[in-house]
């Protein structure tokens, strides 16, 4: 058992170091301190609608889950009525979280500029959903049979895409349009994408593992199960900016400011 744990060990530290090495000789096209220090600047600027969209978004349905499950006597129902209502359920989840997602990497965006306001972030947002959904599913289900070819093709995957939720709150490309242009943005960044992934990774394991043992202490109730899911969720919002800051460096390093960033640069 101590030698599997072991080896485990020995394979994330050794994927860790590989990852640093060739991120370091990788281009100059990704800073990642300058990503975590911008996306760090934009939660920031607007902590508290970043809060707001992250304990809505992630928070309240899961601690609401949490309670009807306590609640709730369970109902007995027929096998597709419970597979139906499954579906359904999963489905307005999803779209639910997707929304908030889109805006926080719409408010990341946003912040650069100086214009996180809410109705902004909305508008941005909130028509770009079904889509979004889409894109999403495709993304997870070929990331998710990457990973079951020895994982690694399910890793390129991930990083080569890494960057279509802030491709689609920006640009508003068509479905598979929003794929290669995240795979163009991409390419010669994804070591760094790559590590960029594994430290969030790692931070978000370390943060989730020491909030469940606070939650332990607190007794494991039904209050304290709401109180690790709203932590969890504020976690949540970390990712969306982590990558809507990349985006953003990729973009402007090759193609220079946005038409919005030069009106501020000049106004």
């Amino acid at each position: 058992m101590f030698s599997i744990l072991g080896l485990g060990f020995l394979l994330v530290a050794g994927v860790f170091a590989g990852a640093v090495f060739m991120a370091l000789r990788g281009s100059a096209q990704l800073d990642l301190a300058r990503v975590i220090g911008d996306a760090g600047a934009a939660i920031a600027k607007a902590p508290v609608q970043f809060c707001g969209l992250a304990v809505v978004g992630a928070g309240l349905p899961l601690g609401s889950m949490l309670l009807l499950v306590d609640a709730v006597p369970a109902v007995t129902l027929d096998a597709a009525t419970g597979i139906g209502a499954n579906l359904l359920a999963m489905l307005a989840f999803l779209a639910w979280y997707q929304f908030f997602l889109l805006s926080m990497v719409a408010t990341t965006l946003a912040a650069f500029d100086e214009r996180a306001r809410l109705g902004v972030v909305v508008a941005a947002a909130l028509p770009v959903v079904p889509k979004a959904l889409l894109v999403s599913l495709l993304y997870w289900l070929a990331v998710g049979i990457g990973f079951s070819f020895f994982i690694v093709p399910g890793v390129i995957l991930a990083c080569v895409w890494m960057l279509v939720l802030p491709v689609l709150v920006e640009e508003r490309p068509t479905l598979f349009a929003a794929f290669g242009r995240a795979a163009r943005l991409s390419r010669g960044a994804r070591w760094q994408l790559f590590l960029l992934a594994v430290l969030g990774f790692v931070f978000g394991v370390v943060a989730q593992v020491m909030l469940g043992a606070l939650a332990a202490l607190l007794g494991g109730g039904v209050a304290a199960q709401i109180a690790f899911a709203l932590a969890s969720s504020l976690l949540g919002m970390v990712p969306p900016a982590l990558v809507a800051s990349a985006y953003r460096q990729i973009v402007t390093v090759r193609e220079g400011p946005r038409r919005h960033e030069l009106e501020k640069i000049f106004a």
